[in-house]
């Protein structure tokens, strides 16, 4: 109810007929700056009123629960993200708003005690139960034959990161990955190659992820084996792999990274 004076005026809700013919009128326009301005401190204005705020984020508290809502909205404000992201403007002062407010937030002793505490122990989204698995020294055979395993392995490949699909360049650092995370197998059936920077991308830690990043090169690894590209490569990647197979790989002009594999 909006109160003037003494009386009190019942608030006018709209229709969806009604809303619907205003939005489609007002679709296209271009608002000045001055028009956007009175619209910006008139709703400004509204939100100062706590009962009217406190209405309005206990309503989209219960929308949100609604899964399809939820949905619906994550796709439309990933949409504009992607849209606005292309603008250099757009991306350099969303940045520094992000910055600013995560620095506001660290001040406040408060959130930087309760944000130690989330990230502490098994709260750390790093936490690894099997620690012994990653600071588990490589075997001596993991030194031996080194180059003809590299040798096999980038003919095998084709020249390609086994997770990207991409081609090797002459200044891409390659590295060793196990497969199984085990790193005392050192079969040539449990490697493959990938570029040091696409090796940070593999999931270290227990995880469901983990797992998938595994099977999914250990049926990549089956299909190369065999001479064919693994079925999560894209169409074009497949064609050209195959056209690539029958011509003499020159690997002299590839550097073989050692000490940081996994």
């Amino acid at each position: 109810m909006l109160t003037i004076g003494a009386s009190k005026i019942p608030k006018r809700r709209l229709s969806k007929e009604w809303k619907d013919k205003i939005s489609k009128s007002m679709t296209g326009k271009v608002k000045n700056k001055e028009i956007k301005e009175k619209i910006s401190n008139s709703v400004k204005k509204i939100w100062e009123d706590n009962d009217y705020r406190n209405k309005q984020i206990k309503g989209m508290r219960k929308k949100w629960k609604d899964p399809q809502f939820r949905e619906k909205q994550s796709k439309i404000r990933t949409k504009i993200m992607i849209e606005k992201w292309e603008e250099p403007k757009f991306k350099q002062s969303f940045s520094k708003r992000v910055s600013q407010q995560m620095k506001r937030q660290w001040k406040d002793p408060i959130f930087k005690h309760q944000q130690i505490e989330r990230l502490t122990g098994k709260g750390n989204p790093n936490w690894n139960p099997n620690r012994e698995e990653v600071y588990t020294p490589y075997g001596a055979d993991f030194y031996e034959n080194k180059e003809k395993i590299f040798r096999e392995l980038m003919k095998e490949q084709g020249g390609r990161d086994a997770l990207t699909r991409d081609n090797f360049k002459e200044n891409d650092l390659i590295v060793r990955h196990h497969i199984n995370y085990n790193k005392n197998d050192n079969r040539l059936e449990n490697m493959c190659l990938l570029t040091n920077k696409t090796h940070g991308q593999v999931p270290k830690k227990y995880s469901t992820k983990k797992e998938l990043f595994k099977i999914r090169f250990q049926k990549g690894k089956l299909a190369l084996r065999e001479g064919k590209p693994p079925d999560h490569w894209p169409e074009k990647n497949k064609k050209l792999f195959m056209k690539e197979k029958s011509k003499q790989l020159d690997l002299s002009k590839f550097f073989f990274f050692e000490w940081n594999n996994e």
